[in-house]
């Protein structure tokens, strides 16, 4: 027996799925009548891959399935940036790059007015985690953007505010202080301190006339300053994707590190790695590569990066206190080195709710073909839910009025609300429609 359960994984996924729906952004379409009504401005990029889970006994709904094969599906999204005629979409991923072509993954375009449309990846830049996917049919208005704009100081920009359920947009956020150079990962990226707290990673920020600026590729845990890739270096890479058909490869040694005084220290090395084949060891101190002094990870990751694949590199290491120095040639990651071990360990959200996915199979195994929504397996005791009379079996399928397909948005809805806030939930019970009233209170509120 073969099901399908439904869960989102992504560690960025709740903050990337509140603010790319824009719907003002979109521009007109007339003379365009094969285009897609609403198209023009940013659009929703979600890479879904599949694995199987386990087989195993599972209780939902009061029902237990028996030798139940979960297929665990995994959520990417994104933003993404219309770049041509002919339905090539820029998607920034980050280093989300490694897990989306870990497996064979499907893609789900959305744009402004909630038009669906499906992709195919074409490459990925993993360089600089930017990707491309083409929309398998049809075409969409080139997204407007800024490839020649600097941000100085005091520059008002447009920076993502959290929404909820596709109700979100961008605010007018003002520059106190911007800085380049050798230290960020690339030449010519920006690091941002706003007058607002930092967009989270992969977000895209915009001019006040709203043309995409860059998007955030790293800031720090207080969110006080932002790296963020321009957008020019971006198409750039994606122009060379387009042109080849394919990825970017980039130089890779295959060592996970940590910053440390002088240099960087190696935490685990991949066991089919150069740097483990050219006799690195876990607990070096990588101070040098090349000729140059390593000053933190992002510069030692840019500079192996940078490498021609196949080169040999000098890496200079402290090993015990003592000086040593390896050869290393420069490899390229393979995808058996992308697959990881992947456990089904559903976040808690703070109202109290586990919820799954109401897929079609799930739906089938139900006795609910068709139905949409997210199936509620758990109430935590004394939470908001709970309160309200959330019950385990109820399918939550829309939160004030919005409908929800997702637990990354249904997530993202209710962490917008302050306390003291009241959420209508719609649910379905034994095949009724009823509402229920959940106010978020103090002291319930956790980090899911």
């Amino acid at each position: 027996m073969s099901r399908v359960l439904h869960a989102s994984f992504s560690l960025c996924a709740r903050a990337l799925l509140s603010g790319v729906l824009l719907a003002g952004v979109c521009l007109g379409l007339e003379g365009y009548p094969e285009e897609a009504a609403g198209a023009g401005g940013l659009v929703r990029v979600n890479i879904i891959s599949e694995m199987p889970g386990a087989k195993g006994m599972f209780l939902l709904n009061g029902q237990i399935l028996e030798d139940y094969s979960p297929i665990i599906v995994r959520d990417f999204p994104s933003t993404g940036v219309v770049i041509d005629r002919e339905g090539h979409i820029l998607a920034f991923l980050g280093y989300r790059w490694v897990d989306v072509q870990a497996h064979e993954a499907r893609i789900e375009i959305t744009t402004g007015d909630g038009g669906k449309w499906q992709g195919k990846l074409i490459g990925v830049d993993q360089s600089n985690g930017a990707a491309v996917v083409r929309l398998l049919r049809g075409r969409l208005r080139e997204t407007p953007v800024c490839r020649d704009c600097q941000v100085q100081d005091g520059a008002v920009i447009m920076a993502p505010e959290a929404g909820g359920a596709g109700r979100s947009g961008f605010r007018e956020a003002r520059v106190l202080s911007v800085g380049t150079g050798p230290g960020l990962p690339a030449g010519g990226n920006w690091m941002l301190r706003m007058n607002l707290p930092a967009p989270d990673i992969s977000q895209p920020i915009l001019t006040r006339d709203r043309r995409v600026l860059g998007f955030v590729a790293d800031r720090d845990p207080l969110g006080m300053e932002m790296i963020v890739y321009p957008i020019s270096p971006l198409l750039a890479s994606a122009e060379k994707i387009i042109a080849t058909g394919g990825d970017i490869r980039a130089g890779w040694l295959g060592l996970y590190l940590e910053d440390a005084p002088g240099g960087v220290l190696v935490e685990e090395l991949d066991p089919e790695s150069p740097a483990l084949e050219a006799g690195v060891r876990p607990r070096d101190r990588l101070v040098r590569y090349n000729d140059l002094a390593i000053r933190d990870v992002r510069q030692f990751i840019q500079l192996v990066q940078d490498s021609a694949v196949g080169s040999r590199v000098k890496l200079g290491i402290v090993r015990g206190g003592k000086p040593v120095e390896l050869a290393a040639r420069v490899g390229v990651r393979k995808p058996q080195q992308f697959r990881r071990q992947v456990s089904l360990n559903l976040p808690k959200p703070a109202i109290g709710l586990d919820t799954v996915v109401m897929t079609p199979d799930l739906a089938d195994a139900m006795r609910m073909p068709g139905q949409t929504g997210l199936l509620v397996v758990d109430v935590v005791k004394e939470t908001p839910a709970e309160r309200a009379g959330v019950l385990a079996g109820d399918v939550v399928v829309a939160m004030d009025g919005q409908p929800i397909f997702d637990a990354a948005s249904f997530a993202t809805y209710w962490q917008t609300h302050g306390l003291g806030e009241r959420l209508v939930l719609s649910v379905l019970r034994k095949g009724a429609e009823r509402t229920i009233t959940v106010e978020v209170r103090p002291g319930t509120r956790r980090t899911p």
